[in-house]
């Protein structure tokens, strides 16, 4: 058995910085050196960072203060349980295939990507970082990114985007809104996305656009959201 956490919203500190995505541990010696280290080799191939225990949890251990420094640390945490678990090889790569596919689902990780660099935009960053810091937690800020075509308005809001959307409850980047919202149902498929990337429960059962409204509205309720429109 594998049991997957993750840091809920309440306990969680908007501004807070991990060292880790996933705290990896296991019991159960049979499963150290076969599931458990095969788990370990496809996070870190899906360039998951990852703390492992290599030292097998035993109950009622007081943990080391290494240990839980590290799972504080961390996103998440995986913990395997198992007794005798890995007779089927074929089953052993599916679910670990289904694990590294979850847990990025849940860190969204799939907005991680490598930082623009960036040159000559250093005050603009200043800027827009303070703005960040200092945006009320009781009221909706809009800052404006605005210049001539090709000036790098885009790459700035890119690398704002992935540098800071950690520090956020939810974070959602959307681009070339105005085409998309043109088609038939456009705007209905923006506000799926958005809702999909903030996690909101039951996104994909809203029918049209005010129900889709109504929807945002109640799922940025009390959240801090970091949201980026690109025209």
């Amino acid at each position: 058995m594998v049991l997957l956490t993750e840091i809920s919203e309440q306990s969680s500190s908007s501004s807070s910085t991990y060292d880790y995505d996933v705290f990896l541990s296991f019991r159960g010696e049979d499963t150290r050196y076969n599931f458990t280290d095969h788990l370990l080799k496809a996070l870190q191939e899906a360039t998951i960072e990852t703390f492992f225990d290599d030292t097998e949890i035993q109950i009622g251990e007081f943990l080391k203060p290494e240990l839980e420094s590290a799972i504080k640390s961390s996103r998440a945490s995986i913990i395997v349980l198992s007794k005798d678990y890995a007779s089927s090889t074929w089953r052993e790569t599916i679910l670990i295939e289904g694990i590294v596919k979850e847990i990025s689902s849940r860190l969204d990780l799939h907005k991680r990507s490598e930082i623009p660099k960036l040159i000559g935009m250093e005050s603009s960053v200043r800027i827009i970082t303070s703005f960040l810091n200092n945006a009320s937690t009781l009221t909706a800020e809009f800052l404006t990114i605005w210049g001539m075509v090709g000036i790098g308005k885009t790459y700035l809001a890119d690398y704002i985007f992935k540098s800071h959307y950690l520090e956020f409850d939810s974070s959602c980047f959307l681009e070339d809104i105005e085409r998309r919202c043109t088609p038939p149902n456009g705007l209905l498929d923006l506000q799926k996305q958005l809702l999909k990337d903030i996690r909101a429960r039951n996104w994909m059962d809203i029918s049209d656009v005010n129900a889709g409204t109504l929807k945002i509205e109640k799922s940025l309720f009390r959240k801090r959201t970091l949201l980026v429109l690109m025209e």
